[in-house]
C-alpha cells in the first residue's frame, strides 16, 4: 500500500500507520540504543520526522516508526523478483509508508506509489579546470616513459627477428629449390 493510495482516498479507516525509515542525515537521524532484530530500540530525530509529526497531527493519525531488519537498505529488486529494505516492508504490509530519499525509478514505480518529492538532490563531479588547447604530442602523456621505451624496444626486436627470419628463409628456399630442380643439362642431352 503506497503513499498515494493512503492519502488520495483518505486513510481508509486507518488511524495508526507503520512508517519504515532509515538513517539519512541530516534529514533523519535513526540511532540504535540497544538490541538486535525485532528487539532493537532506536531513537529518531530530524526534519523529515518533524514533518511526519505535522502531517500526522493534521490528518489525525498516529504512527509507529520501524527500521528494516538486518539489511538496512532502501529497496533493491533481486533477480528472483523479491525486494529488500523498506520496499520489501511496504510490499509485505509490514509498513504503510516508507520515509526517506527514495530514487524514483520505473521499476520501483511498478510496485509502489510515490508522493511529491520533498527533496531533489543532484550529484555532480568536480575536477580541475584544464587547458582547452590540446598539444600535438599529448597522447604520449597517457603512459609512463618507461612503458613507451619498453614498447619501442619490443617493436625494434620484433622487426629485427622478422627481418632475420625473412633473410634466412630465402636462403633455405633457394637451397631447397636447387636440390629439387632436375638437372637441366642432363635432360637436354638425352633428347
Amino acid at each position: 500500500m503506497g503513499a498515494r493510495s493512503i492519502f488520495s482516498r483518505g486513510l481508509n479507516g486507518l488511524s495508526k500507520l507503520n512508517v519504515a525509515c532509515l538513517n539519512f542525515q541530516p534529514h533523519m537521524d535513526v540511532r540504535k540504543i540497544y538490541g538486535n532484530g525485532v528487539e532493537a530500540k532506536y531513537t529518531y530525530s530530524g526534519p523529515a520526522l518533524e514533518l511526519l509529526k505535522i502531517i500526522a497531527n493534521d490528518m489525525n493519525f498516529t504512527y509507529t516508526l520501524k527500521v528494516p531488519p538486518n539489511d538496512g537498505a532502501w529497496g533493491v529488486l533481486y533477480p528472483n523478483g523479491t525486494w529488500n529494505g523498506i520496499i520489501r516492508m511496504i510490499l509485505d504490509k509490514e509498513a504503510d509508508i516508507g520515509l526517506g530519499p527514495f530514487g524514483v525509478t520505473y521499476v520501483r514505480s511498478k510496485f509502489i506509489d510515490y508522493t511529491t518529492p520533498l527533496l531533489v538532490d543532484y550529484t555532480q563531479n568536480l575536477g580541475r579546470r584544464g587547458n582547452t588547447e590540446v598539444a600535438l604530442w599529448s597522447v604520449l602523456l597517457a603512459l609512463d616513459p618507461s612503458v613507451w621505451i619498453a614498447t619501442f624496444v619490443m617493436l625494434a626486436m620484433t622487426f629485427s627477428i622478422v627481418y632475420l627470419l625473412d633473410k634466412s628463409s630465402s636462403r633455405v628456399t633457394s637451397k631447397i629449390s636447387l636440390l629439387l630442380r632436375p638437372d637441366v643439362s642432363s635432360s637436354r642431352s638425352s633428347i
